[in-house]
């Protein structure tokens, strides 16, 4: 598979990603999703992983009902290993904390409000 020399393509991949697999019920098994879609996508994000880390913790998509499961079954691939090595560096886990807490945060606000 080619895949796109630019991390510029990385939302519009997600995106399509995300729509094809919505389209795709047969892959669909006990609320489980197998693609064949997914295993490019990890090589991808893995190629151009601080950018991948930033999109997915960006913008509340860890949130969403379709990039959060979707990062999250990626990241348990075993090809994504690279993808999970730049989660834990310190840029990786700042990220990851503030991403966390600002959504609590958030939550707690629009409950309140």
């Amino acid at each position: 598979h080619l895949l796109p020399q630019a991390p510029s393509f990385l939302e519009k991949l997600v995106t399509l990603v995300v729509q094809l697999e919505a389209k795709l019920h047969s892959f669909r098994l006990a609320g489980f999703v197998s693609s064949p879609f997914r295993e490019p996508l990890a090589k991808f994000l893995n190629r151009y992983h601080p950018e991948a880390v930033a999109y997915f913790l960006g913008n509340n998509r860890l949130a969403d009902k379709d990039c959060g499961p979707l990062f999250q079954a990626i990241l348990r691939m075993p090809v994504a290993a690279p993808l999970r090595a730049a989660l834990v560096t310190p840029q990786g886990t700042e990220a990851i904390i503030k991403t966390t807490f600002s959504t609590l945060s958030e939550r707690e606000a629009e409950a309140a409000g």
